[in-house]
């Protein structure tokens, strides 16, 4: 009887493990567009997209090299990644950081010059204009506004939230991305640059 009952048990746990991939997988076939357009880390020259950060969350924030609140920000960003890290926080493997630099025609050699100055701590790349075009799309003329501090976060699931304003300390950007967490398994895929939603 306990064999019997174990087995059922594995097979119940597999066939969860199964539907929660299968829906993994089907949203990840409706991602928006912007979600596939690839992206170049300035600081390790690889190229990566949005969606290959699906199972994580994954907070996007951006910005402009000129932008004072930008550096603001991302100083508070930085603060929480070091505070994890140093921490040795699970919850870090959960996570992305990713700041989307505005400037289509920065070279990538000038945002990874911007990145290492200040010591950042995020991945970064500079924004396509099809992809900034589709954000502002999606999002508002907030998320082309740097000083207005624009973030959203993309959800583990591929969904993701509405643009915020507003410079957040990094207590609230970590209370936000807990907020937003959803577990779900990994889809396999290409391994992305780093450690990382369809539609609202």
């Amino acid at each position: 009887m306990r064999k019997v009952m174990r087995l059922w048990v594995i097979a119940l746990v597999g066939l969860l493990g199964i539907f929660s991939l299968a829906r993994l997988v089907s949203a990840q076939d409706d991602l928006p567009e912007w979600m596939e357009i690839e992206l170049i880390d300035v600081v390790s020259g690889e190229t990566f997209t949005l969606a290959d950060f699906m199972g994580k969350t994954v907070l996007v924030e951006p910005m402009a090299t000129w932008c004072s609140n930008c550096r603001r920000q991302l100083t508070e960003t930085t603060k929480l990644i070091k505070q994890l890290t140093e921490a040795e926080d699970e919850r870090l493997e959960n996570f992305v950081f990713l700041a989307l630099s505005i400037e289509t025609n920065l070279k990538p050699a000038d945002l990874k010059a911007y990145v290492e100055r200040n010591q950042f701590a995020p991945i970064f790349a500079v924004m396509p204009e099809p992809m900034l075009r589709a954000l502002v799309q999606e999002f508002g003329r907030a998320l082309a506004n740097p000083p207005a501090s624009p973030s959203f976060i993309i959800r583990a699931d591929g969904t993701f939230t509405e643009l915020a304003t507003g410079i957040e300390s990094a207590e609230k950007i970590l209370a936000a991305l807990e907020a937003e967490f959803v577990e779900v398994e990994a889809v396999p895929t290409a391994e992305p640059t780093a450690a990382a939603t369809p539609r609202k």
